[in-house]
C-alpha cells in the first residue's frame, strides 16, 4: 500500500501551527471519536495519506497503530486525552488548549478548528525526518480522481438518530463557540488589559508623586501667550523622551487648557488662539499607549522595537507642525 504524506492547518478561530502526518504499516488509523460515525475530516485524512478510518466509539484500537486522533471537543477531558498519550489530535471546533489536561496540548500534536478544507497532500520536503516520502504524480492524481478513503465498517446514523446526532453536535459547535470566546477574553484581559492598567497606575503614580508633569507644566505655561511660544510648546510636549512621560498624568493639557480656556473666556486672548493651542498641548496624547496597542495588535517583537521610537519621533515632527496647519486655520473660523 502507497502512503501520503499530509498536512492539517487549523481553520478559522483555530490553534496550532499545523501536523504533518506521514502513515505506515504500523501507524496508519485515523480514530474518529466524534460519534455517529467517520467524521468528514477523518475520511479525508484517510483519503489522502492512505490510512484506514476508524469509528473510535465503535471499535477499540491500540494507540500504536492510530495516526492521528479526530475529535469534537470543546475544552473539556477529550480535548487532552490524545494529547496526553503523544497522539496528533485533530479538534473540528476552533479553540485552544483548556480544560484538566490542557498542560499535555502542546503545538507540535494539536491542531483545532479543522474542515475537510484543511487537509491537503504535504509538500516533499515537509515529509517528517526518517518518514518514507512516496508522493509521485501518479498518487496524486489517483487521489484526485476520488479513490474512496479505507473505513472501518460504521455505517453512518440516519433517521430520527442521525437527526439527534446533527442537532447535539450544532449545540455543541455553538456553545463551544462561546466558551472559547469567554477563555480567549479573559485570557485578554489577564495577560494584556490588566497589565497595561498597572502600567499606567504605576506611572500616573511615579509622575503625580514626584510632581514632573507640575513642574514642566508650570514652567512652560508662558509659552501659550504667543504664536511661537505655541509652536516651542508643541515640540516640547513632542520630545521623545517626554512624550511617554506626559501622557498618562496629561498634565500640560490640563494645565495650559484651563489657563488659555480661562483668558481666552475671560477676553484676555483671541479666541484664534483656541485651536492651535489645542495642538500644542496635545502632541503626546497616545504616546504612552503605542507599545500596548501594538502588543493587542499581536505585532511582532521586532516592529515593537522599531515602531514605538517611529511614532515617537513622528510626533516630533508632526506636533509643531500641526500647530501651524491650526493657526492659519483658525482665523478661517
Amino acid at each position: 500500500m502507497s502512503y501520503q504524506a499530509i498536512k492539517i492547518v487549523k481553520g478559522r478561530g483555530g490553534w496550532g501551527s499545523g501536523l504533518t502526518l506521514q502513515p505506515t504499516d504500523e501507524k496508519k488509523v485515523v480514530l474518529s471519536v466524534t460519534g455517529g460515525g467517520i467524521h468528514p475530516v477523518a475520511a479525508r485524512i484517510a483519503e489522502l495519506s492512505g490510512g484506514e478510518a476508524v469509528d473510535g466509539f465503535v471499535n477499540n484500537i491500540p494507540d500504536s497503530q492510530v495516526l492521528c486522533a479526530v475529535i469534537n471537543c470543546g475544552g473539556t477531558a477529550r480535548i487532552g486525552v490524545y494529547p496526553k498519550k503523544r497522539i496528533p489530535t485533530v479538534d473540528i471546533y476552533p479553540g485552544e488548549p483548556g480544560g484538566p489536561l490542557a498542560q499535555f496540548i502542546t503545538d507540535d500534536i494539536f491542531v483545532s478548528a479543522v474542515t475537510p478544507n484543511e487537509v491537503s497532500l504535504a509538500d516533499p520536503g515537509a515529509v517528517p525526518i526518517g518518514a518514507e516520502a512516496t508522493t509521485t504524480a501518479a498518487a496524486v492524481a489517483a487521489v484526485e480522481e476520488g479513490n474512496p478513503p479505507r473505513v472501518a465498517a460504521a455505517p453512518q446514523a440516519t433517521g430520527f438518530m442521525g437527526f439527534v446526532i446533527k442537532f447535539g453536535n450544532a449545540i455543541g459547535y455553538f456553545i463551544n463557540t462561546l466558551l472559547s470566546s469567554g477563555r480567549q477574553a479573559l485570557k485578554l484581559t489577564l495577560n494584556t488589559i490588566i497589565p497595561f492598567m498597572a502600567y499606567v497606575s504605576l506611572l500616573i503614580g511615579i509622575v503625580t508623586y514626584t510632581g514632573l508633569s507640575n513642574w514642566i507644566a508650570s514652567a512652560v505655561t508662558p509659552l501659550a501667550a504667543s504664536p511661537i511660544g505655541l509652536i516651542l510648546l508643541g515640540i516640547i510636549v513632542g520630545l521623545p523622551f517626554l512624550s511617554p512621560i506626559l501622557g498618562p498624568g496629561a498634565a500640560i493639557a490640563q494645565v495650559i487648557g484651563v489657563l488659555m480656556g480661562t483668558q481666552i473666556a475671560a477676553g484676555g486672548l483671541p479666541v484664534q488662539y483656541a485651536l492651535p493651542t489645542l495642538f500644542a498641548i496635545d502632541g503626546q496624547v497616545g504616546c504612552d499607549f503605542v507599545p500596548v496597542g501594538l502588543s493587542l495588535g499581536e505585532a511582532e517583537p521586532e516592529t515593537v522595537a522599531v515602531g514605538v521610537p517611529a511614532v515617537l519621533f513622528s510626533r516630533q515632527i508632526t506636533s509643531p507642525v500641526s500647530v501651524v496647519i491650526a493657526y492659519a486655520a483658525s482665523f478661517l473660523l
